[in-house]
């Protein structure tokens, strides 16, 4: 065999099998390819790449993880699925601050949480004490309420949301094909509560 078709059967023999790290926290990291840098300090896992923690799971097409400053990262799509909650988090970026128990993330975020659907612009989310704050916010939730808001604070233990500058209503669409507002009824507020 010639060189180049073992050094092509021994990079598909690698990517085959799924290799594993551990973070401090023991986060196991799993992918079809993981590489380590600056002395082992930098875990860079691609294809399938999963972190998971006790009932926490990150999915994304890559994984950055951080040894020194114990975050893990990503700038591709991931899934963020807590097991015990039920929650779920979508997103285009995030940094997971592992210390910290936070998770920061950015561009077409969507949270799932029994039956209701928020999508934010960017989240600051604490998934150990189930806080958190986001920006530009449409939501729906499971009773067909719809709101619309510069930015929500929020505690899911509590169920208590404050929203910034919103639009709020029953039905599902705010404003019909005229940039009328719903007929039912609508509430436009600077700050609610709920």
């Amino acid at each position: 065999m010639n060189k180049v078709l073992k050094l092509f059967l021994a990079v598909i023999f690698v990517n085959i099998f799924i290799i594993t790290a551990k973070s401090q926290e023991n986060y196991t990291i799993t992918a079809q390819n993981i590489e380590y840098k600056d002395n082992k300090k930098v875990i860079i896992a691609n294809g399938s790449a999963e972190a998971t923690y006790k009932n926490l799971k990150i999915k994304s097409e890559n994984l950055i993880y951080d040894k020194n400053k114990n975050i893990i990262r990503s700038e591709k799509k991931f899934i963020f699925f807590d097991e015990k909650t039920k929650i779920t988090i979508t997103g285009g970026n995030f940094e997971l601050f592992i210390n910290q128990g936070k998770l920061k993330a950015l561009n077409n975020i969507r949270i799932v949480e029994n039956e209701n659907f928020f999508n934010l612009e960017s989240l600051d989310y604490s998934y150990k004490q189930k806080k958190g704050f986001g920006s530009k916010l449409f939501a729906q939730t499971k009773d067909g309420t719809t709101y619309r808001s510069k930015s929500v604070k929020f505690d899911l233990n509590k169920q208590i949301f404050v929203y910034n500058k919103n639009n709020l209503t029953n039905c599902k669409n705010i404003k019909n094909s005229k940039d009328e507002y719903c007929p039912i009824w609508s509430i436009n507020s600077t700050k609610n509560n709920s």
